[in-house]
């Protein structure tokens, strides 16, 4: 598996539309590149897209690699009267992989899951800037 496209990419709650549209021109012009992006992203047809976040589940001294079956998240708007939820399947042998090679090379890393071992309770809480 290749490397076909990689990106850093801020983050905001303004960046959802469904819960901040008519956004200021500024946020408008950040939302449109990222549409253009994930259009780059989609139209490599990746078969597994990595994220990583400074604000997830934070370890004193490590890395965590998720290996939960399911990542979910839910936002909502100022006045909490819409929310967007997303709820997405990980690959987990690819993380995996990620995680035994990474511990291999003596990286300080753990693998980490929520709730169940696998199945639909096994769903590791998206940070902000990742949902």
């Amino acid at each position: 598996m290749a490397i076909t496209y990689s990106a850093i990419l801020p983050h905001g709650f303004n960046l959802i539309e469904d819960l901040f549209p008519n956004q200021e021109e500024n946020w408008q012009v950040l939302i449109n590149s990222i549409k253009k992006i994930a259009d780059e992203i989609f139209s490599e047809k990746p078969e597994v897209i990595v994220i990583a976040s400074p604000h997830n589940l934070r370890i004193e001294g490590q890395i965590g690699i998720v290996i939960s079956e399911w990542l979910e998240g839910t936002w909502f708007n100022k006045d909490k009267t819409e929310q967007v939820n997303l709820k997405l399947k990980c690959d987990r042998d690819f993380g995996q992989k990620i995680y035994e090679r990474l511990k291999s090379e003596k990286t300080p890393v753990v693998a980490v899951n929520y709730g169940a071992a696998d199945g639909e309770l096994s769903a590791m809480k998206m940070d902000w800037g990742t949902l």
